[in-house]
């Protein structure tokens, strides 16, 4: 029979064809449902019915597994059936925050299979149970004990590897590979996944693999894979009806929308992906970058109120609470309540320490501070230093913000401290950022913004040579609304002053600009060799 459900290779193997019938028919009432949910509550009651025998048991943590109800799955995997029980058990404790539960539980599994602890499963049972016992007690040793875990089931065959509790560890080794940016082997094992989806039948496996594929290609910067993997992706996708599946692929629509500066279907966006199943930290998260995206717009007239909500319920020590100080000081300049920008960012430097990041960021906005209240000396000093330490550790969102702010400073202030030649030198940085780190609609406008100071700041330098590099990149990365922006810098005429018209390349500087004051990079940064 044509079965809909989710796993219907796995569980047809067990229950009979009336129970499958009948399953068959609760889930056709489901239309606009989570299938894995209403599958799972269906399949939950006829577990009970089965008196948890051992097979169904089995088949129930695979379900449980596919919507992360992992009280669920500490609930049946107690009696510890077999040893896979044991890493069912330490992966739910360990996404429910419940550390100190899993040294125990490798002590009770070192006794058990004192014997035959070279054997291959328990080998990799163990080293994951070391592994989540790490992670919150030695991050700092993570690399080398997934380097190891990568040795070992490199030297394992076919067999072992698809094994379905075997495709769970590689599930979640994928995520720490990819968390960590280790793009390369994370595909390779999320291929893997794909394979034994496509084998098995099993939509939600299958939506996973391509999703993390598409993640991996939107790190690497192959939007245009990203996008096939997207799309790919929502057939399984459709098949479950699994919300947090849905969720990621918004969230990875998301960030292709903002790679593009597309902030208005960005917010859209944001707002179709809280209207899913996320958890707290994302939904703050959400927040916290629609904020930011409406203070650039200026698309929300109860901005403050909303700030000053999440600033109330965050503690802290919490790590979102630094973001939206940030931004509450970014709103307050923008409103010209300069005192007020003032406190959130010297709070910000308090909780900054000594995470570079952080205090780079907070040096940023220093310098948005001192540029609005016209100490324009110490601005060009934030932005500069930023550019520097941003350059070293490549921070590409703040150095290409910085280098931005730097421009723009000097574009509107005749300061005497920068020659041209100073200022095309931070156009060149800005330059060789966009092509070595393939950020095309920068490659465009870096050029745009260096013929625009020659234009106005210089008498004898051509600028065509840099005009038909732009033109040709314009079409080759169909940037179209540039092909007008470029032919205003080609007409504009230094010697003849009807045509001169200064006030409209100031107004094209800005126009180019502005978009990058919330400028976001979600690619890995390419680095030298």
């Amino acid at each position: 029979m044509q079965f809909l459900a989710p796993f219907s290779i796995r569980h047809s193997k067990i229950l009979d064809q009336e129970t499958l019938k009948q399953l068959e028919n609760e889930l056709n009432k489901t239309k606009g449902k989570n299938l894995l949910v209403e599958f799972t509550r269906n399949f939950s009651t006829l577990i009970e019915k089965k008196e948890k025998e051992r097979e169904f048991t089995n088949l129930a943590l695979d379900v449980f597994f596919s919507i992360e109800d992992y009280e669920k799955i500490l609930e049946y995997s107690s009696p510890l059936y077999s040893a896979e029980y044991y890493f069912y058990r330490a992966l739910a404790f360990y996404k429910l925050n419940q550390f100190n539960k899993i040294a125990s539980l490798k002590l009770q599994f070192e006794m058990k299979f004192e014997r035959a602890l070279d054997l291959p499963r328990n080998r990799l049972i163990l080293a994951f149970l070391d592994l989540f016992i790490t992670l919150k007690e030695n991050p700092e040793e993570i690399d080398l004990k997934l380097e190891e875990i990568g040795v070992f089931l490199d030297g394992q065959d076919e067999e072992f590897k698809n094994k379905y509790w075997v495709i769970i560890v590689f599930s979640f080794y994928s995520e720490l590979l990819f968390r960590r940016d280790l793009l390369n082997k994370t595909e390779e094992i999320a291929r893997m996944i794909l394979s034994y989806s496509l084998q098995n039948q099993d939509p939600y496996l299958q939506s996973n693999a391509l999703i993390l594929l598409s993640s991996i290609y939107i790190r690497k910067g192959e939007f245009r894979k990203a996008k096939q993997m997207i799309k790919s992706s929502l057939v399984p996708v459709n098949q479950t009806g699994e919300l947090t599946n849905k969720a990621k692929i918004l969230n990875n629509l998301l960030l292709l929308d903002l790679a593009k500066m597309d902030y208005f279907k960005a917010i859209d966006r944001i707002s179709k992906i809280k209207d899913l199943k996320i958890n707290d930290n994302k939904r703050k998260e959400l927040e916290i970058l629609e904020i930011k995206l409406k203070i650039h717009l200026n698309s929300e007239n109860n901005i403050d109120e909303r700030i000053k909500e999440i600033i109330s319920d965050l503690e802290k020590e919490e790590k979102y609470y630094k973001d939206i100080i940030l931004l509450n000081c970014w709103y307050n300049i923008k409103k010209e309540n300069y005192e007020e920008a003032k406190k959130s960012i010297d709070e910000h430097l308090k909780l900054a320490e000594n995470n570079l990041y952080s205090l780079l960021e907070n040096r940023y906005y220093y310098g948005l501070y001192h540029k609005e209240v016209e100490d324009y000396e110490q601005a060009f000093s934030d932005f500069e230093e930023v550019i520097e330490l941003s350059k070293k550790d490549y921070k590409i969102e703040l150095l290409v913000k910085s280098l931005m702010q730097f421009l723009s400073l000097a574009f509107s202030q005749n300061n005497e401290k920068y020659s041209l030649s100073d200022i095309l030198q931070k156009v060149e940085t800005l330059k060789e950022t966009s092509e070595k780190q393939f950020i095309p609609k920068l490659q465009v406008d870096a050029l745009m913004i260096k013929m625009i100071f020659i234009l106005l700041k210089s008498t004898d330098i051509d600028i065509m040579e840099e005009w038909d590099i732009a033109m040709k990149k314009t079409h080759q990365f169909r940037y179209i609304d540039r092909i007008k922006q470029l032919n205003i810098i080609k007409n504009y005429s230094r010697e003849n002053e009807e045509d001169n018209n200064e006030k409209q390349l100031g107004e094209l500087f800005k126009e180019i600009i502005e978009p990058y004051n919330c400028f976001f990079f979600i690619k890995k940064p390419k680095k030298e060799e």
